[in-house]
């Protein structure tokens, strides 16, 4: 054998002896170490960077995330996280160029969670024995990751963003339009100053809504007038179920408001130590359906106006019967409505219902959203009353 053999043969066996060791060191494996290298030898080839912000009127809206194992969190969903700046990730634990990401989105986890921002990592395997769902949560308890992370194992929500490498970020606006992508490492003050400019967008954008829903009462939407409504009747899952169907209703969102915490979480509606109230947030047609027959027809209908701070076994000021008036037209088709049901005799005792100032509007956790419509034969106390 030429000396020249000798010597490539050599350096072959020292570099796989050199992997075994970093992988079984690693407690990665071989498989796992080869990968990551390839990965981070591709990665600047295949990096792709949104250089700007994309505009609100360009932004396409997010595929919603398909279903999978959740860690660190209920399941979610876009629609239920309208409100909140969305940072998707899309990695999986053995990726060399993944693993370096962490520390930036840890630290914006920790340091934007509370004003709006939510993580969501969605683990899309690259290897086989990245699929062992015990090995995904060792992986993610040790790498410290405390935001949600879902499986992704078919690559349904890979092929539904059309993604080709890890990682891949997407940052999502507050209405769960995409505005910002990125592949690979770097970048990171980039998408740090993305994040904050949604928040601050959104912020602005919300504030310009409230004046117009102020002095309007309504929005136009896609060239169709609409009007929002909000409203609490016990628990919202009920609630829901009976407005979605209602001629003239457009879109449903259930959620909190009426309280003092900010950012409330469903734990904290209990016990009343946020003030809170399980209510629906109703978009709807006010040419087909009027705030008044929403109120008259359907509101003081699938529920008991009478019980104070409770709907059936559900007992608390989270179950209060309430109405939100949106507008000081709303506040006085309102009062007129609960006057008039009050007189009419149909109920024993005496209306509690409470109308209350416009507050800030929280929306519920993803498994909140549309829960009658995921759980078949769920509980409720809500019906239509004649």
């Amino acid at each position: 054998m030429h000396r020249q053999s000798v010597i490539f043969v050599s350096l072959l066996l020292i570099i796989a002896i050199a992997i075994v060791a970093v992988g079984y060191a690693t407690g990665r494996g071989p498989l796992a170490v080869v990968s990551s290298g390839i990965s981070r030898l591709t990665a600047g080839r295949r990096t792709i960077v949104s250089r700007n912000v994309t505009e609100e009127t360009k932004a396409t809206a997010a595929p919603e995330i398909s279903g999978g194992l959740w860690i660190n969190s209920e399941p979610l969903t876009l629609k239920g996280l309208r409100g909140r700046v969305v940072l998707i990730e899309f990695w999986t634990f053995a990726c060399y160029n993944c693993r370096n990401t962490l520390p930036s989105l840890k630290k914006w986890d920790a340091q934007y969670r509370d004003k709006g921002l939510t993580i969501i990592g969605v683990h899309t395997p690259e290897l086989d024995f990245e699929r062992d769902l015990d090995q995904l949560r060792r992986e993610v308890a040790g790498l410290g990751i405390n935001y949600p992370v879902v499986t992704d194992q078919d690559y349904s929500t890979w092929k539904a963003y059309g993604v080709e490498a890890w990682p891949t970020l997407f940052v999502l606006d507050k209405q769960g339009r995409v505005r910002w992508t990125h592949v690979g490492e770097g970048y990171y003050d980039e998408t740090e100053q993305v994040i904050k400019k949604l928040l601050a967008e959104e912020e602005q954008a919300r504030r310009a809504m409230d004046s117009q829903e102020s002095s309007t009462g309504s929005t136009v939407a896609s060239g169709k007038q609409t009007e929002v409504a909000v409203l609490a009747g016990g628990c919202f899952w009920g609630v829901e179920e009976i407005l979605r169907d209602v001629p003239g209703v457009i879109d449903t969102d259930v959620g909190y408001t009426g309280g003092w915490l900010e950012n409330p979480k469903y734990e904290d509606t209990h016990h009343s130590k946020s003030g809170h109230a399980e209510a629906i947030r109703v978009t709807f047609d006010p040419s087909v359906l009027s705030y008044e027959d929403l109120l008259e027809k359907w509101f003081f209908k699938l529920h008991d106006p009478t019980t104070l701070n409770r709907q059936g076994n559900d007992i608390g000021t989270q179950y209060r019967s309430a109405i939100f008036p949106q507008t000081p037209a709303q506040k006085k088709t309102a009062e007129e409505v609960k006057a008039r049901v009050d007189a009419s005799g149909k109920w024993k005792r005496p209306i509690t219902t409470t109308i209350e100032p416009a507050s800030t509007w929280y929306s519920a956790e993803g498994y909140h959203q549309d829960y009658l419509r995921k759980n078949p034969g769920g509980y409720t106390c809500h019906y239509m009353r004649e």
